[in-house]
């Protein structure tokens, strides 16, 4: 459907365009006939997580990122750090969770918590192509 395929355009520019993205994909999902359930939000919300983890990196472009309690895009911002805190992981310090996943270029460098011989080893560098196995989270 058009709908889907809104959704799915939306999932590509949704780190760019962080709360106009989250805002346009639930006013798709919540428009009248629409029976897309919130789990086709998924890849939209989580690239626009991706976008709002790197605004987090900055106070000053945290500061510039967050609405005013005013702003029609303040209900897209609950909604995305909801998403957020729901998705995180303590031990990757990311949503984007990479327990048994291989490290992908964007991602090495990135600090995680991890697993050796059954030891916890605290936040190594990740290397591409390794293949994290986390600690408890």
């Amino acid at each position: 459907s058009i709908k889907e395929k809104v959704l799915f355009s939306l999932g590509k520019v949704g780190k760019s365009f962080i709360l106009k993205s989250v805002k346009a994909a639930y006013d798709i999902i919540e428009s009248d006939g629409c029976n897309l359930d919130e789990k086709t939000l998924t890849t939209v919300m989580e690239a626009c997580v991706e976008g709002y983890e790197e605004v987090l990196e900055s106070p000053s472009k945290l500061w510039e990122f967050m609405p005013e309690p005013t702003s029609p895009l303040h209900e897209a911002f609950s909604r995305l750090q909801q998403f957020w805190k729901l998705k995180f992981c303590i031990n990757c310090g990311s949503s984007a969770c990479l327990k048994g996943k291989t490290v992908l270029i964007h991602r090495q460098g990135k600090k995680v918590m991890l697993q050796k011989h059954g030891k916890k080893v605290f936040m190594e560098k990740l290397k591409v192509g390794a293949r994290v196995q986390l600690g408890n989270k």
